[in-house]
């Protein structure tokens, strides 16, 4: 938010202390635009929406955040089941690119894209999968630096050994927003073979 917002910004949490029977000082006002001047307006306007609805005390401003953001947990559980989805759907043969690299540096700590899968069992998954939330929560607090751009399958990584290179399909994008799940393309030889017939 800018200074612009200011006064649209004190009105609305003006009203929201008031539905929780509270007052604010003008030094409780500037240090809640303070803290969440990252949020643009209509961010503040959606979670300010959401507390009243669901909240039972007024909110401090890690709450308007978690609002619009998710909290740590949501955030991991939803990357836990893209995860998981990815995997039960195109296992280790597939490379992948996963539209949260947070999930990249997860699978990688653990050991990469294929050595996950071929260890899957219900047994081994439940400790997998508590160790992949430990490290995805790290990562939410401390961004890893080096992160790999796709997690290579075992067709990708046997054909370039072997020099096959228009062999190799393309990754299969998983993610939200713009990226959403998308099947990755024939090789380039059958691309062409398919078009000829």
């Amino acid at each position: 938010m800018t200074e612009n917002d200011r006064t649209q910004f004190e009105s609305i949490l003006t009203a929201i202390a008031e539905i929780f029977d509270k007052q604010l000082s003008g030094n409780q006002l500037d240090l809640y635009f303070l803290a969440l001047q990252d949020l643009n307006l209509e961010q503040f306007k959606k979670a300010g929406n959401v507390i009243t609805q669901t909240s039972r005390f007024f909110p401090k401003p890690v709450d308007f955040r978690e609002a619009v953001k998710g909290t740590i947990l949501d955030k991991t559980t939803q990357a836990v089941l893209l995860f998981e989805n990815a995997v039960r759907k195109y296992g280790y043969y597939d490379s992948v690119i996963f539209a949260d690299k947070l999930i990249h540096a997860c699978v990688e700590a653990l050991g990469g894209w294929q050595e996950i899968y071929q260890d899957w069992g219900y047994e081994k998954w439940v400790w997998v999968r508590k160790d992949f939330e430990k490290h995805y929560e790290y990562f939410l607090k401390n961004p890893p630096v080096n992160i790999p751009e796709r997690l290579i399958g075992f067709h990708e990584q046997n054909n370039n050994i072997r020099g096959y290179l228009e062999y190799i399909s393309k990754p299969v994008l998983i993610g939200d927003g713009s990226r959403k799940e998308i099947a990755g393309g024939e090789s380039l030889s059958g691309l062409k073979k398919s078009l000829q017939s």
